[in-house]
């Protein structure tokens, strides 16, 4: 049990790390992280709003380490 979370705490580090190289690229080689995806619904406020895939990134790898934080029991020493 303590390997799968290991994993999961790995995993969710990497997609982070991932997004933030993603969108530190695009600063680098455009001079701004392109967004372009966008989602189409009725708050016209929240759908102003568009995404890259790094943000999808960072958000999923925080979700990752959040659930882990969360559902693992600490360790006893």
């Amino acid at each position: 049990m303590k390997r799968k979370w290991f994993l999961m705490g790995t995993a969710g580090l990497t997609l982070i790390s991932a997004g933030a190289w993603s969108n530190t690229f695009d600063r680098f080689a455009r001079g701004y992280a392109a967004d372009y995806i966008g989602f189409s619904i009725k708050n016209p406020k929240l759908g102003k709003i568009t995404y890259n895939a790094g943000d999808f990134f960072i958000a999923s790898g925080a979700v990752i380490l959040a659930a882990e934080a969360l559902f693992t029991a600490p360790e006893k020493t």
